[in-house]
């Protein structure tokens, strides 16, 4: 079974930087794929990925990248949606290039309600209300499963 993502190595340079170019955000059976070059494991990058929760539920990616952005390099973001609604769930992610730049998003984001984020709601119209923005290191626990 498939487990979502794959390798693939190129023997010419341009080859790869035409795959990454041409497939990147490409709809491929309802998902949209992310092709990029591969990111050697270290120690620097480990714990870069984020979990933020109490998002605005009218939100968008771009807005969530932007409430981020002056952390560090973003590698990918992700809101959360209910695949029918298509509401949002008030869930996302970042994922940082390095490791130090999602834990000064941590330290600088977590439990607040960000200036940058007040402003985008005065000039959407939505408000966050009581809410308190959770940040947090992304961990893979198991999703539980829900009897229907």
């Amino acid at each position: 079974q498939s487990l979502g993502y794959g390798f693939v190595n190129f023997i010419r340079l341009e080859d790869a930087e035409k795959a990454v170019t041409t497939m990147n955000g490409l709809r491929l059976q309802n998902k949209t794929i992310k092709v990029s070059f591969a990111r050697p494991s270290s120690e620097s990058i480990k714990f870069s990925n984020l979990y933020i929760s109490n998002l605005p539920r009218s939100m968008t990616q771009q807005e969530l990248e932007s409430l981020f952005a002056d952390f560090g390099c973003i590698i990918s973001s992700k809101i959360l949606c209910n695949p029918k609604a298509g509401a949002s769930k008030s869930v996302g992610f970042i994922r940082f290039d390095q490791r130090s730049e999602a834990e000064m998003a941590i330290s600088k984001l977590n439990g607040t309600i960000p200036k940058a984020l007040m402003a985008i709601n005065s000039l959407n119209g939505f408000t966050l209300g009581n809410r308190v923005l959770q940040v947090s290191f992304k961990t893979n626990r198991p999703i539980p499963i829900r009897a229907f």
